[in-house]
């Protein structure tokens, strides 16, 4: 049986199926979340880019804030790095991310640094979140950084949910086991998502996957976990991800977020 030369035409190439499945695969984020600027965030999301590249991925540097470090710039050495784009504010030139460009390459990861950034004015998004929300929306994975003062001040309200659900796990800390103890910090989240909007459930799903981690998880009283059975427990951490709607509507268990811990 022969293969026409108008079966050829209609058959879809590999790369525009390889393009489809990328669109209806949304992208997975990982966060490297520091307590302030300095302490390893951006070298830590460097080394763990590096580890991709080593597998085989397909990475690149969508931009990266050295702040003058050597070994942080020693790490970039190795990536492709997409040249920023130069935007004109009030007559001076500020350098940001070139989203069409990273867009137009489709590598299968992209380093973004300092997810709270302020993006020029007459960038496409305002912030650079934003920036990494069409990434993942495209299929792109994407490893970003974040200083939790760029987030405590969201909502104090936030702050109290997950102190509630500290105690709480205290108390049923006998009773039940570890991934029931997850659902009560899933809780602190809903609650948050569901009165007070998604930044506030950003917030409080970060702040609760270090507590949950740091006091129930073992080794106790550490950011370290130390079977890969426990690491289930932390999926609460994906619902600050969500909208608000879809966080009441789906509970459904998908890993499709990390957050990474610089000390």
């Amino acid at each position: 049986m022969s293969i026409s030369d108008h079966d050829l035409s209609i058959r879809p190439s590999p790369d525009a199926l390889l393009e489809k499945a990328r669109a209806e695969t949304r992208g997975r984020l990982k966060i490297f979340l520091g307590a302030a600027p300095g302490v390893g965030k951006t070298y830590e999301m460097l080394a763990s880019g590096h580890a991709k590249l080593a597998d085989g991925v397909d990475v690149v540097v969508g931009v990266v804030e050295t702040h003058g470090r050597k070994e942080t710039q020693a790490l970039l050495d190795g990536f492709e790095i997409v040249p920023r784009v130069r935007v004109d504010y009030k007559g001076r030139l500020l350098e940001e991310m070139d989203l069409d460009a990273i867009l137009a390459r489709r590598p299968g990861l992209v380093l973004v640094d300092e997810l709270a950034h302020t993006n020029a004015e007459g960038s496409r998004h305002p912030k650079r979140y934003l920036d990494v929300k069409e990434l993942l929306d495209r299929g792109i994975d994407v490893y970003s950084t974040l200083n939790i003062q760029h987030v405590e001040s969201l909502n104090d309200n936030a702050t109290m949910y997950v102190a509630v659900a500290l105690l709480a796990g205290v108390v049923l800390d006998q009773v039940l086991d570890v991934r029931n103890l997850a659902l009560v910090f899933l809780m602190a989240v809903l609650t948050s998502a569901v009165i007070h909007g998604l930044r506030p459930a950003l917030y409080s799903s970060i702040l609760g996957a270090v507590a949950f981690n740091f006091f129930f998880l073992p080794p106790r009283y550490t950011l370290t976990i130390r079977s890969g059975k426990r690491i289930g427990a932390l999926r609460l951490s994906r619902c600050g991800r969500e909208s608000p709607g879809a966080i009441r509507n789906s509970l459904a268990p998908v890993s499709s977020a990390d957050v990474g811990i610089s000390e």
